[in-house]
Parts: C-alpha cells; structure tokens; sequence
C-alpha cells in the first residue's frame, strides 16, 4: 500500500470561492476519505502563508498562533490544516502542513527577503517530513534561514529541518529597506502581501 501522500494539488492563487471549494476543500476532503479507506498513515500538505495573511508583519508566529486568512485560497488552506487535524484527532492520519513562503528561485520583492523558501530547503523540508519517526499534526513554516524572519519554527524541532540557505545573499536586490513596511499599504503592512488586495472586491 501506499505509506505516504505530498499533496500538491489544487488551485494555488486567488480564484472565486466556487472553483477554490470545487479543488482546495472538496478536492482535500475526498483525500483524506480515500487515504483512511486506504490506510496510508501519513499526509505531506502543501498550506500556504496566506492562511496567516492578516498578521501583521511586525508579529512573529508560531505552529501555536492563529489563523488569520488573508483570501479565499488562505481559508481553504487553514480547511486543509483542519481537516487534517481532525482525521488525525479520529483516525490516526498523521500530517506536516507545510505553510509555504516563497518558493522561487530568488526573492523578486523586499517582502520575500523574509519569506523566501528556496527550492533545495523545500526539497529537505519534505524529506524531514516523510521520515521523521513521528509528526502527529504538525504545522511548520516553509522558509529558508533568513535574517528577517516573521514565523518561529522551534515548536516542531522534532521535524529535524535545518535550512541551509538565506534570502541574505539577494540583499543587495534591495539595498533600501527603509520603506517597508509602508504606511497605509496593506501589501507591506500585513504578512499576506498582495494576497490582501485580490479577494473579492465590493
């Protein structure tokens, strides 16, 4: 049988409430469903920093620290966190939500300086994730060693993470910092970044 499931799919940028239901909630439902019936033990689940979207970048979180979505696709991420609690709280499911920064090659703006995951320490946070001899339901925050740092990770020490890379060496991208985060805009005040003005608008 299948031991371990990374789940990656879905819709990964703001979309109506409709299709976020139809893949990121519906689609993640059906997973654990099938897992249990299954008997895989064990969910690697890609969440997303925009399940805490609205704290504010002066605030740092831990796995402890609410949810606080910043958009339709952060609420169906803080729904994937939950489900997985909960098949794990009846069935014994075990899950790492990942809560995924910035994932690129290279921060493309001063506020990735703090959330910027390079792809060798995401390849390593999955690889602590499916080995570590137990994981319960764990929430961990996708990111590399940077110097500016917004999220605490020394809850889920039992992971065995060691990032090995930092957004410091593409400081020299942002030699002014002075700015940010900017009085009155909420896409450097909040921790959500332009999340915040791609919801829905009224």
């Amino acid at each position: 049988g299948v031991e371990a499931v990374l789940h990656f799919g879905g819709i990964s940028t703001e979309k109506p409430f409709e299709p976020s239901m139809q893949a990121n909630i519906l689609g993640v439902a059906n997973l654990y469903e099938a897992l249990h019936k299954a008997g895989t033990k064990r969910v690697i689940f890609a969440s997303s920093n925009h399940a805490i979207g609205y704290h504010h970048v002066n605030t740092v979180l831990d796995a402890d620290s609410p949810t606080r979505p910043d958009s339709y696709y952060g609420l169906s991420k803080v729904f994937g966190e939950q489900i997985a609690r909960y098949y794990f709280d009846r069935f014994g499911i075990e899950t790492v939500c990942i809560r995924i920064g910035s994932s690129f090659p290279e921060p493309a703006n001063k506020r990735m300086m703090s959330t910027w995951f390079s792809y060798d320490d995401l390849v390593e946070m999955l690889r602590c994730s499916l080995f570590a001899p137990r994981v319960g339901h764990t929430i961990v925050y996708g990111m590399s060693d940077n110097d500016s740092v917004w999220w605490d990770n020394r809850l889920v020490s039992h992971l065995g993470y060691k990032p090995k890379d930092s957004s410091s060496k593409f400081a020299h991208l942002f030699p002014d910092t002075s700015d940010f985060p900017a009085k009155d805009d909420v896409t450097t005040m909040y921790q959500g970044g332009k999340f915040l003005l791609d919801g829905p608008q009224y």
